[in-house]
């Protein structure tokens, strides 16, 4: 028997990050269970109140609310035993993050990168709400979450945006959460527009090779990104280690070599036998994951560059959180550190040359990572 079938809950994860959604439901599938899926804290409100949920498994840094204002708003709105139980997620792994996640109200704390072994234990030290007890996802299959009803905007949500709803009053998020759109989110589906950067987007149109609304990645293999095209953005390249140095424009419009903003922050050398990837036991998944965070990763390197030009630390900061978590969810645990370096230097450092530095690193380092990555795939497919 299964875990799930020995111990039933009804799980909702509130992630935004497209890897780290996919890794969290094949955990969960791998204890028999299914789970909801929601992108940001505010459409986790709308889901506990209409679905009973006995645990949300509960990323920290989302758009339009973070988990820790989604969390104060359940502690508010619900009695500890009317609610679900919160378990953090987060790729901050510091004393002062996890005081901050129990300080809000969260219930439990699970550091990225998450293991089965990690998230079994937390599952059990949930329990199925009264009245739900034995209760599966197959029973209560026609109460599936529902989304907000959102205002038209001129962007959509993307993985670096920051949080564009102010704190609010519980009655006030009742009030949201009575006006409902009927679209209901199917169990373990992952929203599609979820994790897709600023870049992405604007460059979707050009990509639909087959006019069907689907991205042609046949060339990505192939072709290195080049983001120096891209007039609103610095020109940051993820090229061969044999290719023409680059350039990357900081926010006063002086243009370095990125090779000599590179070399004032030395990135760890990035060996095969050091990565640490998850999922070796499951060959397929982790194929999938690796081809997933290859694709993903230099859209958001691009927007690291686009934020020092616009001399945005808020956004510099939440994108560099963005690749951190999912670098440390996949394992990659050096570039991950890379990543973080920025994340916390973002509001404070120099913004003419340490930080356009340090995101110069961040795309060499992911050029040197992505060989390694591919030649996994290589392997495992090869079986």
């Amino acid at each position: 028997a299964t875990m799930a079938e020995a111990h039933p809950l009804r799980i909702l994860i509130a992630e935004d990050n497209l890897i780290n959604q996919k890794v969290a439901l094949r955990l969960l599938e791998r204890l028999g269970y299914t789970a909801d899926v929601v992108a940001n804290g505010l459409e986790a409100l709308v889901s506990v109140r209409h679905v009973d949920y006995d645990v949300v498994l509960m990323d920290v840094q989302m758009p339009e609310m973070d988990g820790l204002e989604a969390t104060r708003q359940l502690c508010k709105l619900y009695e500890k035993d009317k609610r679900p139980r919160i378990v953090a997620v987060t790729a901050d792994a510091q004393a002062c993050d996890r005081e901050a996640c129990f300080d809000a109200g969260m219930d439990d704390y699970l550091s990225k990168p998450v293991r089965l072994a990690q998230v079994a234990e937390a599952l059990r030290r949930c329990h199925a709400r009264p009245g739900r007890k034995g209760a599966t996802a197959e029973t209560t299959e026609a109460k599936a979450p529902t989304k907000p009803t959102r205002q038209p905007s001129p962007k959509p949500v993307t993985t670096d945006s920051q949080s564009t709803v102010a704190p609010r009053q519980a009655d006030q998020v009742v009030a949201e959460t009575d006006a409902v759109v009927n679209d209901p989110v199917p169990t373990g589906r992952v929203p599609a527009d979820s994790q897709v950067s600023e870049s992405a987007k604007d460059e979707a149109p050009a990509n639909d090779a087959a006019g069907d609304g689907t991205a042609d990645t046949s060339a990505d293999e192939a072709t290195p990104v080049d983001v120096a095209a891209d007039d609103a953005a610095p020109a940051v390249a993820f090229e061969s280690n044999d290719a023409p140095a680059r350039e990357i424009e900081d926010a006063s419009g002086a243009r370095a070599p990125e090779e000599a903003l590179a070399s004032e922050h030395a990135e760890p050398e990035i060996a095969e036998p050091d990565l640490r990837l998850l999922g070796e036991d499951d060959p397929a998944f982790l194929r999938e994951i690796i081809e997933s965070y290859l694709e993903l990763t230099p859209p958001m390197i691009t927007d690291l560059a686009r934020h020092v030009r616009a001399a945005d630390r808020t956004a510099l900061s939440r994108a560099a959180h963005k690749i951190k978590s999912s670098s440390a969810q996949v394992g990659l645990s050096e570039f991950a550190k890379l990543c973080s370096t920025l994340q916390d230097t973002a509001d404070s450092a120099d913004m003419t040359r340490e930080l356009p530095g340090q995101v110069a690193s961040i795309a060499k380092s992911f050029d040197q990572l992505r060989p390694i990555l591919q030649r996994k795939m290589q392997q495992l497919d090869a079986g």
